[in-house]
Parts: C-alpha cells; sequence; structure tokens
C-alpha cells in the first residue's frame, strides 16, 4: 500500500494537522485501522491520536482518497471527537477454558438440588 499526502493544513486553534492523502492498494479496501496506522508514520504521532473521517475508493480502481487528522495530544482529541478508550486485550486461550470449567460444577449442583 502506498500512500500519497494530497495536502496537510496545520490547524493551531484546534491544536491538530488535517490530512488529504491517495491510498493505492491491492485486493480489498483498507480498513480505517491500516490507514490511520499510516497516517501516524507519517504525521509522527501515536496510532490513537489520528482521526480517519472518510475512506472514499475510486470505482474501478485500486485507489481511495483519505481524511484524516492528527492530534496533538489525547486532551485536545477528546475535547473535539468522540473518543471511547482501547478495549482490553483479550485473555491468553488457555485462561478462558478454565473458568468455564469451573462454573460447570457449580450449574450440576444446581440441578441435582
Amino acid at each position: 500500500m502506498g500512500l500519497n499526502v494530497i495536502s496537510e493544513n496545520d490547524n493551531k486553534l484546534l491544536n491538530r494537522k488535517e490530512y488529504k492523502a491517495e491510498i493505492e492498494f491491492t485486493g480489498a479496501t483498507p480498513n480505517k485501522n491500516d490507514v490511520a496506522n499510516m497516517i501516524a508514520s507519517k504525521a509522527g504521532c501515536e496510532t490513537k491520536l489520528v482521526v480517519v473521517k472518510i475512506v472514499d475508493t475510486h470505482y474501478g480502481e485500486q485507489k481511495a482518497t483519505v481524511e484524516a487528522v492528527a492530534y496533538k495530544s489525547l486532551d485536545d482529541l477528546k475535547k473535539l471527537e468522540k473518543y471511547e478508550e482501547p478495549a482490553p486485550e483479550e485473555k491468553p486461550e488457555g485462561e478462558a477454558p478454565a473458568a468455564a470449567s469451573e462454573e460447570k460444577p457449580a450449574e450440576e449442583a444446581e440441578k441435582k438440588e
């Protein structure tokens, strides 16, 4: 995938940089997380500070036009955008079945009574 920045605007009032770019890709259209990673590497900031507004594909081509903003801090992002904390990572596969097996004996005891 290639990222070609068309315009970069430094918005000092809102403490962010606004990007318009074109992405060339093969296969499926990249999701917003992939686009945010590319914009973050270009802007030199963390991925969580990038908000992708639009990913608009071109009909019949392997190109998409992107509009995104990169904030300077998490506080600035929270003031202007709807922000949700990332979900905690899932537990390793070995721990999940153990919790399920602990519940089964309690259910069996209730059924016997």
